[in-house]
């Protein structure tokens, strides 16, 4: 089993804390990461947000991206708010060929102000926590199902056949051997593609 492996470019450049690193050019970044033997690299603030720009820099240092960290606010956002706050978050990685995110809780973080105490960061109390799961749990089961309909479209895709109509019988043994026996869900949105093509 081979591994490939990507490093965070906060070694080069803190975003929480810009004096350190700051000067350093995101092009410095990339092509030191690929020199120390890296395939992947996660986004930092320096690297432009739209998949147009940000993967040609990147091919020209022959590396991916790997993932993006994303600072939730779910003490304070319900999972709707974060689901639409994501969103171009999650496009850009989507776009990119991303197979992960990273996700964190950041509400009242003290990062980015060295002014703060660490004992004033915020602590969830103890009855907060039901709700707060719920909204993480609501925000994941989300994701999922943006997951397996990705998956199912690609499956689909795969199963065109010459002149740009479904291969019904292909499309629908692949993935009904993916899905565990959910064909009849999948071909109803083959039928439903046929009827809008």
């Amino acid at each position: 089993m081979s591994v490939t492996l990507a490093i965070n470019p906060i070694t080069w450049t803190n975003d929480d804390m810009p004096e350190l690193g700051g000067d350093i050019p995101l092009d410095v970044c990339l092509a030191e990461a690929r020199l120390a033997g890296y395939a992947g690299i996660e986004l930092g603030g320096k690297f432009p947000r739209r998949a147009e720009e940000l993967r040609p820099i990147l091919a020209r240092h022959r590396l991916e991206l790997a993932s993006g960290w994303y600072s939730a606010q779910l003490c304070r956002r319900t999972a709707s708010e974060e689901l639409a706050a994501m969103a171009d978050h999650l496009e850009l990685l989507a776009a990119m060929g991303c197979k992960a995110m990273v996700f964190a809780e950041g509400h009242g973080s003290t990062d980015g102000n060295p002014a703060a105490p660490l004992s004033t960061r915020p602590v969830l109390a103890e009855p907060a926590w039901p709700g707060f799961c719920e909204r993480l749990n609501d925000v994941a089961r989300h994701l999922r199902v943006i997951l397996e309909r990705d998956r199912a479209a690609a499956m689909l895709e795969e199963a065109l056949v010459g002149g740009g109509g479904f291969h019904h019988a292909a499309a629908r043994r692949k993935i009904a051997g993916e899905h565990r026996g959910r064909a009849f869900r999948i071909k109803r949105r083959i039928e439903r593609m046929n009827d809008i093509g």
